[in-house]
């Protein structure tokens, strides 16, 4: 019986790998040359806790990209020191 369940389980992950076409990505990919239109909205969240010497970095290079449509930074501090 464990052979069984085991050939199962192995059967099931051979098929997500091989065959599912990778699975364990999340969201849709943009392709190289294709751009967001300029009506979508874009908002960009960022986890700050302790990061005072790296935060002005980050956000600077944040707001440096270009992009044509509608284009939010939200900076979230939760109990700095």
């Amino acid at each position: 019986m464990i052979i069984f369940l085991a050939a199962v389980c192995c059967a099931a992950w051979l098929y997500l790998l091989a065959l599912h076409g990778r699975f364990w990505n999340s969201g849709p990919v943009l392709r190289e040359g294709k751009m967001l239109s300029a009506d979508a909205k874009v908002a960009v969240v960022v986890p700050a806790r302790d990061e005072a010497e790296n935060i002005g970095h980050s956000l600077s290079s944040l707001l440096a990209q270009e992009y044509p449509g509608e284009f939010s930074v939200i900076l979230v501090d939760d109990n700095s020191t």
